[in-house]
């Protein structure tokens, strides 16, 4: 979000997808949480299926970066292949590129968007961070 802040354009391939997104604080808390339990058996061999608050589109996410952070951020849909072009053209290396953009891939084939858990709140006692909060959070960053 950094490098879109400072450039004043996100680029997406995402299209009008939704995702739920979480934040790193939120990830790291629920393992935590999973690495101290007691009894792991619950975890054992299973996949943890961590979801964020909400379902947002991209342009959900730069509109709120918009109206909380004051910040003229222009939403800028592109193909796959255009969003890997400008990773690599920012020096990412390519196939870093290319991973990067599976998660944009991913949130318009709703792998994203489709399952939401309350596994946050039932290991941490609280709700996942909203992108609205995470934003809050980070606005005088952004700002600089």
């Amino acid at each position: 979000m950094l490098n879109a802040v400072k450039s004043g354009k996100f680029f997406t391939s995402a299209g009008d997808a939704v995702g739920y997104y979480n934040s790193r604080d939120d990830f790291a808390e629920v393992a935590a949480h999973i690495l101290a339990a007691d009894d792991l058996t619950p975890y054992k061999n299973q996949r943890v299926h961590i979801s964020g608050a909400e379902p947002l589109t991209q342009a959900a996410m730069v509109q709120t970066v918009r109206d909380v952070a004051g910040i003229p951020l222009e939403l800028v849909q592109v193909s796959d292949e255009q969003l890997i072009a400008g990773m690599t053209s920012a020096g990412l290396p390519e196939r870093l590129a290319q991973i990067f953009a599976t998660f944009d891939t991913g949130t318009r084939a709703g792998v994203f968007g489709g399952k939401h858990d309350e596994i946050i709140q039932r290991l941490t006692g609280h709700a996942p961070t909203t992108w609205r909060q995470f934003v809050e959070a980070r606005k005088e960053m952004l700002k600089q």
